[in-house]
C-alpha cells in the first residue's frame, strides 16, 4: 500500500456567526497548539477542494498517456481491472484555443497492459504550441486528464503601428509620447507614473502602494516556506525598500529607453540585499519591453533562494477581467500544475483568489505566454512573454496586506488590482512536514537573475 497522503480535510473550529468564520491554534487563547498545522487537509473545512486534491486526482489517474508518429499510447495502471469500463476523450490544440481535431473511444486494456491507437490528425508545419488533451471519463464523470506537450513555439505576435517617439524631460519626469498616447516616468522613483492610451490611464493614480513598476523578490509565506521563513524575515525580504540609485533616458526617432536602477534596502541588513536593473525600450506604438536583472548584494548564500522574483505594477481598481494563455483555469505553481493544463482562459481577479483557511502567497498562473488584464471597456494592459513564459498573479489588494493576514477576514479590498509577472517563482515544495522543493523549481539568484517580457494598450 502506498501514495497515501497526510491529510484529507482541514481541523477547524466553525463559528457560523462569528467575527471570523474558522478558525485554528492559538486563536482561542490557548497556550499549547499546532498552529495553522490542522488546517492542511485536501479538502476545506465546508469539503470543498484544495487544489492538491485536484492536482491529486491527476496524479492517481488509471491510465498513462503518451504520444509519437500519431499514435496515442495508454498505459493501464490498474493491478486488476480492465481500463474498459473508461472512455478516453482527445482533442489536438493549436495555441492554447484552436481545436484541430477531437475524437473518442473506450479502451480495453488489461491489467499493467499498454495498447497504441493511432489518431487522425494532421499537424501544422507553422511555428506554434501543439498539445494533445486526453480526458478519462467513467460515465459521465470526468475522473483526470492529461496534456502532452508534441511541441511548443508559439510567439506572440502583434500589428507594429509605424509613427515616431518624443522624448521630453522635465525637472521630475521623463515623458515618452507616442502616436496615441505618452508614459512618464518620476526621475525619483523610477516609477512608472502613467501609461495613457487613446485618452485612457492605464496606471492606479491612486496605488494601495505603489504605482509600478517595483522589484519583488519576496512572497506571503506559504505553510510549506518554514526551512526559509525565519532566515528570509531576518534578512529582511519581508521590509525592504526599491531605492532609486539613477533613472536616465534616451531616444531615436522610433524608440525610447529609459533604465532604472534600485537598490533592494532593509534597516535588518547593513548592506543592500541586491541591486535591480529594469530598461523599457518603448516603440512608436506604445509597446513596450521590459527588461528586469537581479544581481544579489548581502547574503548571497541566502539569495540562492529566493522565493521570487518579479515585477509589481497597480492598475486601475476597475480592471478585474482577466485573460491569459497558461496554465489554468486553476491556482498552479511551477511544481505543483498536474491538474492546470495549458490553455487560453478568462477568468476575473475575484475568481483567481483561493481562500486558504491561513492566507499564503496563492492564486499563481504559471507557464503564461499572453496576459490580458482590462476593465468592461476593454481598457487595460496586454502583457506577453519575450525569451519564456513568466507567471503572474492579480489581486485586489497588496503582498502587504496578503502576507499580514492572519484569516480570510483579514483581507479586504484596497480600491487597486495589484499584478504581478513573475520571471522566477520558487515551487511549493513540501517542506510544512518533509522535504523542500526540488532543486529544479528553486531560485537560485546568486549569480543574478534576468527576465523579459513586453506590455501594450489592450486597444
Amino acid at each position: 500500500m502506498g501514495g497515501c497522503i497526510w491529510e484529507w480535510a482541514d481541523h477547524s473550529v466553525y463559528h457560523p456567526h462569528g467575527k471570523i468564520k474558522y478558525t485554528y491554534g492559538g486563536d482561542h487563547g490557548e497556550w499549547r497548539h499546532d498552529g495553522c498545522f490542522c488546517v492542511d487537509g485536501l479538502l476545506y473545512p465546508d469539503r470543498r477542494l484544495h487544489t492538491g486534491a485536484k492536482v491529486m486526482r491527476n496524479v492517481y489517474r488509471p491510465l498513462r498517456a503518451s504520444y509519437a508518429n500519431k499514435t496515442l499510447t495508454l498505459t493501464n495502471t490498474n493491478r486488476f481491472k480492465s481500463s474498459g469500463s473508461l472512455t478516453v476523450v482527445w482533442e489536438l490544440v493549436k495555441n492554447g484555443d484552436g481545436l484541430l481535431a477531437a475524437d473518442e473511444f473506450k479502451p480495453e486494456i488489461a491489467p499493467e497492459q499498454s495498447a497504441d491507437y493511432p489518431l487522425d490528425i494532421k499537424l501544422p508545419r507553422e511555428s506554434c504550441d501543439l498539445h494533445l488533451n486526453v480526458y478519462y471519463y467513467d460515465g459521465e464523470n470526468e475522473i483526470a486528464c492529461e496534456q502532452i506537450a508534441i511541441k511548443e513555439g508559439f510567439r506572440p505576435s502583434f500589428e507594429k503601428a509605424a509613427g515616431s517617439v518624443k522624448l521630453t524631460e522635465t525637472d521630475g519626469a521623463f515623458e515618452i509620447a507616442f502616436a496615441n498616447g505618452a508614459l512618464t516616468f518620476g526621475k525619483a522613483s523610477g516609477m512608472l507614473e502613467s501609461y495613457q492610451a487613446n485618452g485612457r490611464e492605464l496606471i492606479n493614480q491612486n496605488p494601495a502602494k505603489a504605482k509600478g513598476f517595483l522589484p519583488n523578490i519576496f512572497r506571503a509565506l506559504l505553510d510549506n516556506d518554514v526551512w526559509f521563513r525565519d532566515r528570509w524575515i531576518a534578512a529582511g525580504y519581508d521590509d525592504y525598500r526599491c531605492v532609486c540609485k539613477g533613472c536616465g533616458a534616451k531616444a531615436t526617432k522610433t524608440k525610447a529607453t529609459v533604465t532604472v536602477d534600485y537598490s533592494l534596502k532593509s534597516k535588518k541588513t547593513p548592506l543592500p540585499l541586491g541591486a535591480v536593473t529594469l530598461t523599457y525600450e518603448i516603440a512608436a506604438d506604445g509597446a513596450v519591453t521590459v527588461t528586469a536583472s537581479f544581481l544579489p548584494g548581502a547574503k548571497k548564500r541566502l539569495a540562492a533562494h529566493l522565493p521570487r522574483f518579479g515585477l509589481t505594477l497597480e492598475l486601475p481598481e476597475d480592471c478585474t477581467n482577466v485573460t491569459y494563455y497558461g496554465r489554468g483555469s486553476d491556482e498552479n505553481m511551477p511544481d505543483l500544475n498536474a491538474h492546470a493544463l495549458l490553455g487560453v482562459y478568462e477568468t476575473t481577479v475575484d475568481e483567481m483568489y483561493e481562500p486558504y483557511i491561513r492566507p499564503q502567497d496563492s492564486g499563481n498562473r504559471t507557464d503564461v505566454r499572453t496576459l490580458k488584464v482590462t476593465n468592461d471597456d476593454g481598457d487595460g494592459l496586454l502583457f506577453a512573454f519575450a525569451d519564456k513564459p513568466f507567471c503572474f498573479n492579480a489581486r485586489p489588494y497588496t503582498q502587504e496586506l496578503l502576507h499580514n493576514a492572519n484569516h480570510r477576514e483579514d483581507l479586504r479590498g484596497e480600491h487597486t488590482v495589484a499584478v504581478e509577472i513573475d520571471g522566477f517563482l520558487r515551487g511549493a515544495g513540501t517542506a510544512s512536514c518533509g522535504p523542500d522543493v526540488l532543486e529544479q523549481y528553486d531560485v537560485d539568484g546568486s549569480k543574478g537573475l534576468t527576465f523579459r517580457f513586453t506590455m501594450r494598450p489592450a486597444k
